[in-house]
């Protein structure tokens, strides 16, 4: 079971055909701010027209319905191999960017 530490922040998206209420998908998790907003941007780049938003843990926690949350949780417990890949792909795409921007 996955349990989110006091440091982690949670990347989602809501896909531009289900912006209603809900319907949050996981897109990963990390214990980096800086590393999780890069996430999101690139993302968001790889799915146009999507919401995003990276929560930390206790905005998580506090904005979403403990039913979303499960489900959330629950996919990031269970990623599909596709899961993985894509976020690998937003995560080597984001530390570049992070790495890029510092002095």
């Amino acid at each position: 079971m996955i349990a989110l530490g006091a440091n982690d922040w949670v990347i989602l998206r809501r896909p531009a055909a289900k912006k209603v209420a809900g319907n949050w998908v996981a897109v990963g998790v990390v214990a980096n701010e800086l590393l999780a907003k890069a996430i999101e941007a690139a993302a968001g780049a790889f799915y146009p027209g999507s919401e995003l938003r990276t929560l930390s843990r206790d905005a998580f926690e506090r904005e979403l319905r403990h039913e979303e949350r499960e489900r959330i949780l629950d996919a990031l417990r269970n990623p599909t191999l596709a899961d993985k890949e894509r976020f690998a792909l937003f995560s080597t795409d984001a530390e570049a960017h992070v790495r890029a921007a510092q002095p």
